[in-house]
């Protein structure tokens, strides 16, 4: 089944525009009186019939609306990669495990690395209709991750570490619906933004027995408390 995105609901009906018009009508050949599928990316599914094509929109009616609810929320900040493509593999590949938020978090040894926020956007779109998922993450523009912990205050918070004798990730969350991890840069995190999470009472946690990238880290995080 093929899911599209819009935003774009008015009272009972729905525009589609952009690359998903294209594939309608491009690709799928799709006409008026066909049905088709789409989402918010807040959850609800709704299924459409075709009322018109015009030249660069589509109007559906909608004929049935199915909402679902949320129920484990991983939010990952992860440091930015000095190679895009890599912070970019993160986000298509956490958005299909069915990651809830993202934040992008500078650190004391993080390579000075530019964000796009629209094409990590477009990624997350993507991978969202591509695993037939209805929940498109939050994602946070870059912020020092100073002014991050300053401004949370989840219940269950942790960070990535090799630290030894402590908890694996796993141990840690099992039974928890709902926890944030922070996902260190490649220079790995200073010693004093080490105290800081501890003295915010974030816990240091094991992704596993080997040293990940940063991307790794952030996937396997991702598939640990979703899977």
């Amino acid at each position: 089944m093929f899911i599209f995105y819009s935003q774009n609901i008015k009272n009972s009906s729905i525009i589609i525009a952009g690359d998903d018009y294209k594939h309608i009508t491009r690709s799928l050949r799709k006409k008026v009186g066909d049905t088709l599928f789409i989402t918010d990316g807040q959850g609800a599914l709704y299924e459409v019939v075709i009322d018109s094509i015009e030249k660069k929109t589509i109007k559906t009616i909608i004929q049935k609306t199915t909402q679902s609810i949320k129920k484990e929320r991983l939010h990952i900040a992860i440091g930015v990669t000095k190679i895009p493509s890599r912070i970019e593999m993160f986000v298509e590949k956490a958005t299909e495990i069915g990651i809830h938020e993202i934040s992008f978090l500078e650190y004391k040894h993080s390579e000075k690395a530019k964000v796009k926020m629209d094409r990590l956007t477009k990624i997350a779109i993507s991978a969202m209709k591509q695993s037939s998922q209805t929940f498109l993450p939050i994602l946070h523009d870059v912020q020092k991750v100073e002014d991050f912990i300053a401004n949370q205050s989840p219940e269950f918070r942790f960070f990535g570490h090799m630290e030894k004798d402590i908890l694996s990730f796993g141990e840690a969350t099992k039974g928890i619906q709902e926890a944030s991890i922070l996902i260190g840069p490649e220079g790995h995190f200073s010693n004093q933004e080490i105290e800081l999470f501890k003295s915010h009472d974030w816990k240091p946690v094991t992704l596993g027995k080997t040293r990940l990238r940063v991307e790794t880290a952030g996937i396997v995080a991702a598939s640990i408390f979703l899977s």
